[in-house]
């Protein structure tokens, strides 16, 4: 399964990215999410922009888009497990929106998204 990009969106604003975490205490990694319009999340190292090892991924699993105005959104792309924002399971293919601060789970991932801006 590929994603395709919606038309509304953007490239993003300079400075954004996400932090992987496997608790709320340490970083694991910083990657940056300014340098397209869209980053797809899941346990397909070829398909995804974003690799989450974790065995609850699916293998195409969530996206982060981009609004052509500036806003960040997460698209729950039919994940098995769900996607999950600040403890809230994401409806599937119903773009929510993003501020900084958020925490994305990915499954039953111990990893936690952290989107700055």
């Amino acid at each position: 399964r590929r994603f395709t990009c919606p038309l509304w969106a953007g490239l993003p604003p300079r400075g954004i990215r996400v932090e992987t975490r496997l608790d709320d205490r340490s970083a694991v990694e910083i990657l940056p999410l300014d340098k397209k319009s869209s980053y797809v999340l899941g346990r397909d190292p070829r398909a995804c922009d974003v690799w989450t090892p974790c065995w609850t991924a699916s293998r195409v699993h969530c996206a982060i888009v981009h609004h052509c105005e500036g806003n960040s959104y997460i698209i729950d792309l039919g994940s098995a497990h769900g996607t999950w924002l600040n403890g809230r399971r994401v409806k599937p293919s119903s773009p929510v929106r993003l501020i900084a601060g958020d925490q994305l789970r990915v499954g039953s991932s111990i990893h936690v998204y952290h989107f700055q801006s």
